[in-house]
């Protein structure tokens, strides 16, 4: 299995996304949310928003994406920016507002 982990204060913490078999945290903001993507057993990747205080998570994806969401980055206001990749292959930028 693959972690998530963030560092505070000289500890590095852990963060596993629930029944995922890879976690990833590729943005985090002042307020502590971090955004990302796991992959299921299947193999299929969804874009993580997630607290690193509390360790909740939450999965998301594209509605328009084929197992394929993953989130980049996101400001202090919620807003994420990621891509997915859609039924024709196609990679999509896309930019969110999600709360945990």
């Amino acid at each position: 299995m693959t972690h998530g982990f963030f560092e505070s204060g000289g500890v590095f913490n852990t963060i596993d996304a629930k029944n995922a078999k890879a976690t990833s945290l590729l943005g985090l903001n002042n307020f502590g949310e971090a955004v990302g993507f796991d992959v299921d057993q299947a193999g299929n990747m969804h874009g993580i928003i997630c607290n690193v205080y509390t360790g909740a998570t939450k999965q998301v994806d594209d509605p328009n994406g084929i197992g394929t969401t993953t989130f980049n980055g996101l400001n202090d206001f919620s807003q994420i920016v990621g891509f997915y990749v859609n039924g024709d292959g196609n990679t999509i930028g896309l930019l969110a507002t999600i709360r945990l």
